[in-house]
């Protein structure tokens, strides 16, 4: 994973056209502020094996606020047990279908949601999560 102080290429100082008082605020914000960050897809992460034929790529992780991000694929055609969502969670498919979703479509789940996940093979999704999940032990056939 990517450290909180990698800097994103497009941002180098040494291309900047902000101004002295524009880069003054932004050097305050930077010492006082929670970084920016930026994750190469490819080179600072990977994809780990987790339920059925699913595999998660993390992204970030905010202790803090319990908030993570993470991508979501699917190898195979396959479902995820019941589980319960503790805090709302946003997800954007990016390609594939899942459930109700298919490749450009955002998604918000409330809190307390309590519901399975099918996902399609080939199906990437990535998912905002706020808060923990309880999953059920109930096999979805």
């Amino acid at each position: 994973m990517a450290s909180e102080s990698t800097t994103h290429p497009a941002s180098s100082p040494s291309t900047s056209k902000l101004s002295a008082a524009d880069k003054a605020e932004i050097e305050l914000a930077n010492s006082h502020g929670s970084p920016d960050i930026y994750v190469n897809g490819e080179k600072d992460t990977c994809w780990y094996p987790w339920a059925n034929c699913l595999e998660l790529k993390p992204l970030r992780f905010d202790t803090r606020t319990g908030t993570f991000v993470l991508m979501m694929r699917s190898l195979e055609d396959t479902w995820l047990g019941r589980h319960r969502h503790r805090g709302a969670v946003s997800a954007v498919t990016l390609k594939g279908e899942w459930n109700y979703a298919e490749p450009g479509d955002y998604v918000v789940e409330n809190p307390g949601a309590i519901h399975t996940l099918h996902m399609g093979k080939g199906t990437e999704v990535i998912f905002t999560v706020s808060g923990s999940l309880s999953s059920s032990t109930t096999t979805i056939p």
